[in-house]
C-alpha cells in the first residue's frame, strides 16, 4: 500500500510535432578558409627546422660521446666478472 499523496493531476502526456532531422550543410568559403588556415598553422608548427653546421657538430659529438661511454661501461663490467 502507497503512502504517497497526490495533490495535483495527473501530467498530460504532449505530443510533440517531430522536428526535422538536421542535414549536413555545404560548407561555406568561410568554412573553407577557417579549413585551410588550421591545416596552415599545423603543418606550421610540425616544420622541421634545418640543422646548421654547428647542430651537426654537437649532435655527432654527443653521440660519439655516448658510444665511448657505453663501451668504457661494458669494458668495465667484462673486467668485473671472475676470470675462467
Amino acid at each position: 500500500m502507497s503512502t504517497t499523496l497526490y495533490s495535483h493531476p495527473p501530467h498530460q502526456r504532449v505530443e510533440t510535432a517531430e522536428l526535422p532531422r538536421l542535414t549536413s550543410r555545404r560548407p561555406t568559403p568561410l568554412d573553407k578558409l577557417a579549413l585551410r588556415l588550421g591545416l596552415l598553422l599545423i603543418t606550421y608548427g610540425r616544420r622541421r627546422y634545418a640543422a646548421t653546421r654547428e647542430d651537426l657538430a654537437t649532435l655527432a659529438e654527443r653521440r660519439d660521446s655516448q658510444r665511448r661511454r657505453e663501451l668504457r661501461w661494458e669494458r668495465e663490467r667484462l673486467l668485473l666478472l671472475p676470470p675462467r
